[in-house]
């Protein structure tokens, strides 16, 4: 059989037409007089075929069908090739381990192919790297997976498949993403898109649209990343596979949630969910349903779906990727269920974790988690400590918004309690400075709830401080954007703010003429409750008003790690 026409299919598979793809290769395994090694190339092709479908089970079956007919020394390089796609599947069913030893094995294989022509080689050498790249990732190693990608990229463009290297390009992105350096990710992104429409394949084209989406979701361009969301999804299922879809479905999961809007959210989950019913990486999904969970006030079920994360990453060997941050999630959760003792346990295993990746990262999430617990101790001393670990958090200057927002919340928090004690002037200029800092991150990020709370406590703060025309000027500013926005709870809360502050205009007048003690002041403001408003607020719920059914949760600040 003309070998040109394994040469066609490869080019179908390139362009993502797996359906005529795989007719062509009916069509050639039912041919008469068919050589062995022509109908194990074609049965491998189809391996890949179903690989790209998100078919594992299937490919699986198919490649261990395989292998029982040959070894290496037969057609070892059809042999390579069946190796390869077995390793591609456990990557994918989470089987990390035996996916590296696999690797391993295919690595020994190539150098033993010293005869065989260095382009052919060098598109096997391209798919076990990026294989070993992708493995790098999910254990958090992204230094170590760009390393093996870019080689990956190096023989990929040797050989001249187009669609393995719009696929490297895009992970080469994603790891420029997971360490902050969005400028290098969206530059790999345009790459692989622009190449993936160059060769028509709209699985890939779903791939970078999907990088796009969660990238944007990143630089809080909302609206942007939603579409971007939805195009990756219409090219996903015009392409004819789900291999994709769960991870699309999560981050658009994540996206609302930043959203506030908690219903999408979880139908966004839940078709993940669906999608992954067996898949080991379903802890995304079940991570963003504890998370959901977490925000309805629902505590305990939010713990049970975070433990059945944490014991899937146990399983799949992450302990960079989400298992530090579900662990977070866990001690908030254990705090608000006040099961303090639980969350204790959670900090110290935060800290074993912290101690074995040695990753900045992974300790931030140890110390703000550490510092949380200290928090809840009603010692002063314990307190004490806690701002310590915020202020040493908040000395770097490379913090993701999120580390910085959590750390300024909780250590003006403690501040507040302080200046409660002990009415010093010193404390309260400290107090000021922390929430210029948050309202100056919600402005940048377009955290608009974040930036209405902050207004009303830098209305409170004017108050404390004798100038009740700045804390109605503030709450007008507040009442603008929640108008803009349509916060109607909120809208009413600020209207009776200054409602109250005008009816007391003769009271703060007072205060000031007496050069009344600041000791005395603060007995007329709340701001303790005012902070915890913001990092502790109670979800608003919308509903119909004829049956009195809940139509959609709200929370005014959330951001999800």
């Amino acid at each position: 059989m003309p070998k040109n026409r394994f040469v066609d299919i490869e080019q179908l598979i390139i362009k993502g037409r797996f359906k005529e793809a795989q007719d062509l290769l009916a069509k050639i395994e039912k041919s008469k007089g068919i050589s062995k090694e022509d109908l194990l190339t074609s049965q491998v092709l189809n391996a890949e075929i179903l690989n790209h479908l998100g078919d594992f089970q299937n490919a699986s079956e198919q490649i261990e069908n395989i292998l029982k007919e040959i070894d290496n020394q037969e057609f070892p390089l059809v042999y390579l090739d069946a190796l390869l796609q077995k390793s591609f599947i456990l990557y994918r069913i989470g089987k990390i381990e035996e996916c590296s030893i696999l690797n391993e094995k295919c690595e020994q294989l190539i150098q033993t192919l010293k005869k065989t022509p260095a382009k052919v080689l060098a598109k096997r050498k391209a798919i076990l790297l990026h294989i070993k790249g992708a493995i790098s990732h999910v254990k958090g190693n992204f230094d170590e997976s760009t390393d093996y990608l870019l080689e990956a990229l190096t023989f990929a463009e040797e050989y001249g498949n187009k669609q393995i290297i719009s696929y490297v390009l895009s992970n080469i992105g994603l790891n420029h993403q997971f360490m902050g350096n969005l400028e290098k990710a969206e530059k790999y992104y345009d790459q692989a898109l622009k190449l993936a429409e160059k060769i028509g394949n709209k699985q890939e084209i779903a791939r970078a649209y999907h990088r796009f989406g969660w990238l944007y979701n990143l630089k809080f361009e909302k609206n942007q990343a939603v579409a971007y969301f939805k195009k990756s999804i219409k090219y996903a299922l015009e392409s004819g596979s789900k291999r994709d879809l769960p991870w699309i479905y999560a981050d658009m999961g994540n996206l609302y949630l930043d959203m506030f809007e908690l219903d999408k959210a979880l139908e966004c989950s839940q078709e993940q969910l669906t999608l992954r019913e067996k898949d080991p990486y379903s802890h995304d999904a079940l991570t963003t349903i504890a998370y959901i969970n977490h925000l309805k006030g629902d505590y305990k079920q939010a713990i049970e779906y975070y433990r059945k994360a944490l014991k899937i990453c146990e399983e799949i060997g992450d302990k960079r990727r989400s298992l530090p941050s579900i662990l977070y999630n866990l001690v908030q959760s254990s705090i608000e269920n006040n099961e303090l003792q639980q969350a204790q346990d959670y900090v110290e295993y935060l800290k074993r974790i912290s101690n074995e990746v040695e990753e900045k990262r992974v300790d931030t999430y140890y110390k703000l988690a550490k510092a949380l617990v200290l928090k809840t101790d009603t010692r002063i001393r314990r307190w004490v400590e806690a701002e310590l670990i915020f202020e040493e958090i908040l000395e770097d200057k490379e913090l993701i918004p999120y580390f910085t927002i959590v750390a300024l919340l909780n250590l003006t928090e403690l501040q507040f309690r302080e200046l409660q004690l002990s009415a010093n002037k010193e404390e309260l200029q400290e107090i000021k400075r922390n929430i210029t800092k948050l309202y100056a991150i919600a402005d940048k990020g377009q955290f608009y709830n974040l930036l209405i709370c902050t207004l009303r406590l830098q209305s409170q703060i004017a108050l404390v401080e004798l100038d009740p025309q700045k804390a109605l000027q503030l709450l007008s500013q507040a009442l603008i954007l929640s108008k803009d926005i349509g916060l109607k709870k909120l809208d009413s809360e600020i209207i009776s703010e200054q409602k109250q502050i005008n009816e007391q205009l003769k009271k703060w007048e007072g205060f000031k003429e007496e050069k009344t003690p600041l000791s005395e002041i603060l007995k007329h403001v709340s701001l303790e409750n005012g902070i915890k408003n913001i990092s502790k607020e109670a979800v608003l719920e919308e509903r119909d008003k004829k049956s009195g059914v809940i139509i959609e949760y709200r929370k005014l600040f959330a951001l999800k790690i």
